[in-house]
């Protein structure tokens, strides 16, 4: 057959809105040739060999597909406009109206008003209805996406409504790239008897399909009568769970609502805490501990460092694709997230959490092996950073004992505060527990839901927070002041409470208790330095002539002068003669002498500095008092000219030590 390259700018075609009366399916199957109605039917096991109307109508059927209905109306859906359309290759072409049919190694390339990259299909049959603004290709087909859409479908049939990019993909597969709300890259395959992709909204249906992250042998799959994944959510009929080739769970219906509900429900299985639910609403501001999982291999430290913002353990579990990284403003609307629409604002308090960083978030969380929680999680700045206040509070109950020594109620408490405006400075931390394992048990959330935590046998949480066997109560202030010759600087001002649990056994009853180990209430450090009397003179200057008592020197200088002072060129003879005086030129000679004379001077000051520790033991019993206190004073004093000079320095120092004192 003979081939011939048709590299034409054919068909440029405009068109409004997305989507007509008919469905794309049911329209690519009513403007279908027979040839493509035919191997439709033998892609799906239909009889092929029936009258055309009857090919129709078998399909219609199988899609359950009815014509009498019609979808609603969205106006609010603009379609793509395609902009051109080139037949890069074709064996035979034939035109007819509205009808443009390709054969034979055929490859097309399209834009679209709104994407700078082209897409590419390539099938043995197109044929491309005008009027529709429909494309239908068969045998063997593929079509790309973008670069930056990065998706790809493959199969016997594909329709294409290239004005909204609609897809219909018969008896074949697609894969689709994208970044979830942690950066990593997802890639995921889905496979069917048929695939159909909106192109306005995004949203991905299939009927009895497959969809994993890889494209052969997969580890995890789902396989369902009709899947339905739109934007974050994922609806499922009938599906199965399987772990490589093996059904693990069967669901008649399922939801998976991504990141769209606001109260962001998680669930999983772990094998030390059972069965679990989680869930977090933002009562302000973007929580940042949303989306995080755990990984195996990391434990937990006991010098681990309670970070509240660390958020590494992100899911990248296999519907970590749910998560786009959508750059949309979101906002709770009900149950649900939505984005914020054109021209609508963030309320007040919104602005300014997003503006300071600062959030509060509320959890509620149960757990089949250590009971139900409820907590607190807030980070708030004020005064242009100037204060922070924090506080992440948690209590639960469990009806069966952990441990021995474990109550069935636990709780755990932090408050920090921070005050900083120019000097000032105040610190505040006041962390209270029941025992010491709450905080990993209550704290060590997991806050993204994944399906394949239902498959797993272990399930693994983040280790932000570790066991705690001593904490500390502790209120910090520090001030600086300078003002004239005289500073003041308060390094400390301090009182702190150690506590320490210890297991306890009254009454036949166990249970942990913390008890105070030590404390100093409080402890200072103060300094001050400044200057009580500065006196100094005024230096004088003296200028002294220099005179020569050397007449030879005198008249020296004056030849020297008159040389430099005359015209060198001029001589008897009226000839020009160069002469160079620097053989003749002498030292030079300071006509003036200046002489300074320093003035007397008299400066007196101090130095100070104390530092006290008032220490309790156990129970709170005065154990210890130590005060420390030193200082200087100093005079330096010299006469005019220096010609006599005093530096003398006084250091007294206190020391008071007094030990037992509840004896």
């Amino acid at each position: 057959m003979k081939r011939f390259l048709a590299v034409l700018a054919l068909l440029t075609v405009a068109m409004a809105f997305a989507f007509a009366e008919i469905p794309l399916l049911a329209r690519s199957i009513l403007s279908s040739s027979p040839e493509e109605l035919r191997a439709m039917s033998r892609a799906f096991g239909l009889d092929d060999q029936v009258p055309e109307d009857q090919l129709v109508e078998n399909l219609l059927e199988y899609f359950s597909i009815d014509l009498d209905e019609q979808p609603e109306e969205d106006t609010q859906i603009k379609a793509e406009k395609a902009t051109s359309i080139m037949i890069d290759n074709a064996d035979s072409l034939f035109s007819s109206g509205d009808t443009v049919i390709l054969s034979g190694n055929v490859r097309i390339s399209f834009t679209t008003e709104s994407e700078s990259s082209e897409r590419t299909l390539i099938s043995d049959t197109v044929a491309i209805n005008l009027k529709e603004k429909v494309l239908d290709a068969s045998g063997s087909v593929s079509l790309d996406g973008t670069k930056d859409q990065k998706r790809t479908f493959r199969g016997e049939v594909i329709s294409l409504d290239w004005g909204s990019l609609d897809v219909v993909v018969f008896e074949g597969m697609s894969s689709t790239g994208r970044k979830n709300s942690s950066g990593t890259e997802i890639m995921f395959y889905v496979a069917g008897d048929s695939i159909s992709y909106a192109g306005a909204s995004g949203g991905i249906f299939f009927r009895h399909g497959t969809i994993a992250t890889t494209s052969e042998d997969p580890y995890w799959s789902i396989t369902a009568d009709k899947l339905s994944l739109s934007q974050n959510d994922l609806f499922v009929d009938r599906a199965v769970f399987k772990l490589g080739r093996v059904p693990i769970f069967y669901f008649p219906i399922f939801f998976y609502p991504g990141t769209t509900l606001s109260f962001n429900p998680a669930m999983g299985l772990s094998s030390d805490r059972g069965m679990f639910l989680t869930t977090t609403y933002e009562v302000y501001g973007k929580y940042p501990k949303l989306g995080v999982l755990g990984t195996k291999g990391k434990t937990n430290s006991s010098d681990s460092k309670d970070d509240s913002n660390d958020n590494s353990d992100v899911s990248k579990s296999i519907t970590s694709f749910l998560s786009t990284s959508d750059d949309s403003e979101m906002i709770r609307d009900g149950f649900y997230y939505r984005a914020l629409e054109e021209g609508e604002q963030l309320s007040d308090l919104e602005k300014w959490a997003k503006s300071s960083s600062s959030y509060m978030a509320v959890f509620a969380d149960t757990y089949e092996n250590i009971g139900t929680i409820l907590g607190i999680d807030t980070l708030n700045y004020l005064f242009d950073k100037k204060m922070m206040v924090s506080a992440i509070g948690v209590m639960g109950y469990s009806a069966n004992k952990l441990d021995t020594y474990l109550n069935r109620f636990r709780y755990s408490f932090d408050f920090n505060f921070n005050y900083r405006i120019n000097k000032p400075n105040l610190t505040v931390k006041l962390p209270t527990l029941s025992d010491p394992y709450v905080r990993r048990h209550y704290l060590n959330r997991n806050t993204a839901f994944a399906l394949d935590s239902i498959l797993n046998a272990e399930q693994f949480f983040p280790t932000t927070y570790s066991d705690v066997n001593n904490y500390t109560w502790s209120a910090d202030a520090s001030y600086s002041l300078s003002k004239g010759a005289y500073s003041l600087n308060l390094s400390s001002l301090k009182a702190d409470i150690d506590f320490k649990f210890n297991k306890k056994t009254e009454n036949g009853e166990s249970f942990y208790k913390s008890e105070v180990v030590e404390a100093s209430l409080p402890y200072l450090s103060l300094s001050s330095n400044g200057t009580f009397l500065d006196l100094k003179g005024q230096s004088t200057k003296t200028t002294k002539t220099m005179e020569y008592t050397s007449e030879l020197a005198r008249e020296f200088s004056e030849e020297l002068t008159a040389l430099e002072d005359a015209d060198p060129t001029e001589v008897e003879s009226g000839e020009s003669v160069s002469i160079d005086l620097k053989p003749y030129k002498g030292p030079d000679l300071k006509l003036e002498e200046t002489t300074t004379t320093e003035a007397a001077s008299l400066k007196m000051g101090y130095t100070f500095s104390q530092s006290l520790d008032n220490i309790y033991k156990e129970e709170l019993k005065h154990d210890n008092f130590y005060t420390r206190v030193s200082g200087s004073f100093y005079v330096n004093a010299a006469a005019p000219g220096r010609w006599f000079e005093i530096s003398e320095t006084i250091k007294p120092q206190f020391n008071f030590t007094k030990s037992n004192l509840s004896d």
